[in-house]
């Protein structure tokens, strides 16, 4: 069984340099009404978006968490 995280953005962190967007544009953008990071083809939230991940994909997310320069993204431990 694959074990499962969360990723976390704390959307008031962003300060909209895309540097998210340029690692990962098929999972991230920028919103375009406040210009902060989003998750693609989701609803921006008010201050914390949640995307589940798996494990196979932690190298790669964990990429976007270390070179965010305002700490928006935080991976939570395994959900199983």
């Amino acid at each position: 069984m694959t074990k499962k995280y969360k990723l976390i953005i704390d959307r008031n962190k962003c300060m909209g340099c895309g540097t998210c967007v340029s690692l990962m544009p098929e999972i991230f953008d920028m919103d375009d009404n406040d210009g902060l990071v989003r998750v693609r083809n989701s609803k921006p939230q008010k201050q914390y978006d949640v995307l589940e991940i798996d494990e196979n994909q932690l190298e790669e997310f964990q990429k976007v968490v270390d070179l965010c320069p305002t700490g928006v993204f935080k991976i939570n431990n395994s959900l199983n």
